[in-house]
């Protein structure tokens, strides 16, 4: 896959004028999920925590949406969960952090940061999700998880300004 450096400016301008998606996507792309927590945590050392988690956020939502809770475990993205559930509770999102904390508990209580250790306890417990994901699908259809995101990095529009060069696929 091709990779191209550009520009990414998200000042206040640019998060009033976006959504949540737009708004953390330096952070999204910057986000090294494949190849272990290390580097995980390595391609996010430059973003404020906050962005960090709402990344992670973005991702868990984005894998639920695309093939519910079995999909983000089995993927490397599961590697996300704990910021991802930290975000929820940032967001006041008691329905969807416990939605997220029972898949957590589904997967043994800490699913391991290594994606085949995640894809090994999918094919040993074979735990369903089903059930979690329709939940989580129903809260979102009255929630709107997106929308409640991006309220929250307008209002607090500070923490998410980036400057900064990024590295993403070619589109």
């Amino acid at each position: 896959m091709r990779m191209n450096i550009f520009h990414a400016l998200v000042d206040r301008p640019f998060i009033e004028q976006n959504d949540a998606r737009a708004i953390i996507s330096p952070a999204w792309w910057s986000m090294n999920t494949g190849d272990g927590y290390r580097a995980y945590e390595e391609s996010l050392q430059t973003y404020p925590r906050i962005q960090r988690v709402f990344a992670a956020l973005r991702w868990y939502k984005s894998e639920v949406d695309n093939g519910g809770h079995d999909q983000l475990f089995w993927n490397s993205t599961g590697i996300v969960w704990s910021d991802a559930l930290e975000a929820l509770r940032l967001l006041g999102q008691s329905g969807f952090a416990a939605i997220l904390e029972e898949s957590i508990r589904r997967m043994g209580g800490e699913p391991p940061a290594r994606q085949e250790d995640r894809q090994r306890i999918l094919e040993e417990l074979a735990p369903s999700f089903d059930d979690l994901d329709r939940q989580f699908y129903r809260l979102d259809k009255r929630v709107q998880l997106e929308d409640r995101m991006t309220a929250y990095m307008r209002r607090h529009a500070e923490a998410f300004l980036f400057d900064g060069l990024i590295e993403r696929p070619e589109l």
